[in-house]
């Protein structure tokens, strides 16, 4: 089970989150936390330019204990700048030759940009990738990213919230398309946790969804973290799906709530998340929430 975890490191170097109340982790933390994880069987983790110095943080383990991780990045276009250059610049940072999935960080990127593809798939071509992905924030963007040949990997959006109702077709079409799918955003930036008082007043249209969540926790007996991750485990489309987390602690209950999730019968339990149909779609995009 937990072979389809991605250690997410967005938090090693921003602080991330609307229910984060941690400051960044000191690089000890981090090493501590990649020994962890490591020991536990996790062995992938996904990182990005744009994360503050997660980079080279992660390079600086991966040169004291080489090989222990694959790892899979995101970059963004930039007039003027080829990819390849851009790659052995993130490459010489992390420390590794070669890099599993190299996703363009927006959709955007990939139509303004086209002819960057071609260098990706001659990248792949002489191994210094092994993947093509994109990262995708709306369903208009996954189809483009399951129509598009070139790209292996996409990366969407899903979690409890923004389950099957908005996703379901899409996930089974990228399927039938020979596509690997990760699922990001399990937790809505820990919103998922909160207390249902406690949301800020932006995301108050979310409030009787999250309220419908809690009671199929109570009627359960399941925890609210238990229910995301037996939601996105039990998904046959889905290949991967990202964890992200501030320190030992919070991994160490992420596993625990992922292997419960293998006891528990899930045939009567994942029809009352698919009740939830949330209409505010906007809501479900962190990067949209406007903050008052």
């Amino acid at each position: 089970m937990l072979s389809k975890v991605i250690l997410g490191t967005v938090q090693f170097g921003l602080n991330y989150g609307i229910n984060n109340t941690s400051k960044k982790p000191t690089r000890e933390q981090i090493f501590n936390l990649l020994d962890y994880a490591f020991s536990k069987g996790i062995n992938t983790l996904d990182t990005a330019d744009a994360y503050g110095d997660a980079i080279n943080t992660i390079g600086a383990y991966n040169k004291m204990y080489p090989g222990r991780f694959q790892i899979n990045s995101k970059f963004k276009c930039q007039k003027n700048k080829k990819i390849e250059e851009q790659l052995y610049i993130s490459l010489g940072d992390l420390n590794m030759q070669n890099l599993h999935v190299y996703f363009y960080h927006s959709c955007n990127d990939l139509i303004s940009f086209p002819e960057t593809l071609v260098e990706l798939v001659k990248l792949k071509k002489d191994s210094v990738i092994d993947k093509i992905g994109l990262s995708i924030y709306s369903n208009d963007e996954f189809e483009i990213a399951i129509k598009m040949s070139g790209i292996d990997v996409i990366q969407i959006p899903f979690n409890v919230l923004d389950n099957l109702n908005k996703r379901g077709k899409l996930i089974e079409l990228a399927k039938e398309n020979g596509k690997e799918v990760q699922a990001r955003s399990i937790f809505l930036q820990g919103a998922l946790f909160m207390n249902i008082d406690s949301l800020p007043s932006w995301l108050q249209p979310l409030k009787p969804y999250v309220k419908m969540l809690a009671e199929v926790s109570k009627l359960t007996g399941l925890s609210i973290m238990e229910l995301v991750f037996l939601y996105v485990i039990s998904q046959p489309g889905i290949n991967q799906f990202l964890v992200g987390v501030d320190n030992i602690q919070h991994l160490e209950s992420n596993i625990q709530a992922i292997e419960a999730c293998s006891k528990q019968e899930r045939e009567s339990i994942l029809p009352l998340i698919d009740q939830i149909d949330v209409k505010e779609i906007e809501l479900l995009n962190p990067s949209s929430w406007v903050k008052s």
